[in-house]
């Protein structure tokens, strides 16, 4: 799914408060691509070498929700379908609402599954309405375990913003 919220951040201005792994936009030479880099004690780390010694990375991609799930992966990797999910259904939202997801809606919807209706504001492209499908045809036990964890950390970032 494509990036439509959030928004992009010069490294420059600043890193993320917190390391973990981050969306990136690299330039390498001539080449600028989006790729996945780990930030570490303020540096930027991954790629293949010999291949990645000359990039850059110009741009971190922020998003309040999606950060906060990576950041719970790389504290718990044994949970990663679970926050995976939790992705995809903050991108759905996004989809349905046409807005950036905010941690409030997303527990309300995680908390309960028939939310996902009620969000529905425009037609969907075929790649949206795919996503959402999914995230609605989960069973509903299984939509509740499989969110556990990401709800938890939900409650807890709000409880500490």
């Amino acid at each position: 799914m494509s990036k439509r919220f959030g928004r992009w951040v010069e490294p420059k201005q600043y890193l993320p408060e917190v390391d973990g792994d981050y969306m990136c936009l690299i330039k390498n030479g001539e080449m600028e691509f989006e790729d996945v880099r780990r930030l570490i004690n303020g540096v930027w780390f991954g790629g293949c070498r010999p291949f990645t010694e000359h990039e850059v990375v110009m741009l971190w991609y922020e998003h309040p929700v999606l950060n906060l799930f990576q950041q719970q992966l790389q504290i718990n990797r044994s949970h990663a379908v679970n926050y995976d999910f939790a992705c995809r259904i903050t991108i759905a939202i996004e989809h349905l609402t046409n807005r950036q997801a905010d941690i409030r809606t997303v527990l309300r919807v995680m908390e309960n599954q028939l939310e996902l209706y009620e969000l529905e504001t425009k037609a969907l492209n075929m790649e949206a309405s795919t996503i959402v499908e999914h995230c609605r045809s989960v069973d509903g036990v299984l939509y509740q375990q499989m969110l556990a964890y990401p709800i938890a950390a939900l409650k807890k970032a709000s409880l500490s913003s």
